[in-house]
């Protein structure tokens, strides 16, 4: 699947509302957006090309609701905020960077044991065919020692 075939939209779901609306052509990514209250959204993928046409398609998110960084209240500043706000930011940037590399380490693992159930059916089957294999070789050469057996066998008559 061609990644340009694919589009991420946020739909405020009681009106409709685009919220936020990804480009074409993103594999993964981050974004934020903030809220007023309780409502509810929608996130919807949308695929240029039909299913029948490119076939069953497997797409993967991570959704974390979250807090944003504030600035302090103006009674709070003093000589340290900047400071300060750097840190959380810093913060903030390495939890988030820490988050994506753990969805990317869990992706890997998940997609590992697949393969390595897969592989290991693979092997029980060739491994079951080669016995069997084994067992024709070894009837069909059976067979032919004592045919040739009976073969070359020297009759003495009276």
């Amino acid at each position: 699947m061609n990644p340009d075939d694919l589009k991420v939209v946020l739909l405020e779901t009681r009106t409709g509302h685009v919220v936020w609306e990804g480009p074409r052509g993103r594999t993964q990514g981050l974004f934020l957006f903030e809220t007023e209250g309780s409502e509810k959204y929608s996130l919807c993928f949308q695929n240029r090309n039909r299913a029948e046409e490119t076939g069953a398609m497997q797409i993967g998110f991570n959704l974390r609701v979250g807090s944003i960084l504030r600035n302090l209240p103006e009674d709070e500043s003093g000589p340290d905020s900047d400071r300060v706000m750097r840190v959380m930011r810093t913060a903030r940037t390495l939890t988030d960077e820490w988050d994506l590399l753990q969805d990317h380490f869990d992706f890997m693992r998940n997609r590992e044991g697949k393969y390595e159930a897969l592989t290991l059916s693979i092997l029980s089957r060739i491994q079951r065919w080669s016995i069997l294999e084994m067992l024709l070789v070894m009837g069909i050469a059976t067979g032919q020692v004592l045919y040739w057996r009976k073969f070359f066998e020297t009759r003495r008559y009276l």
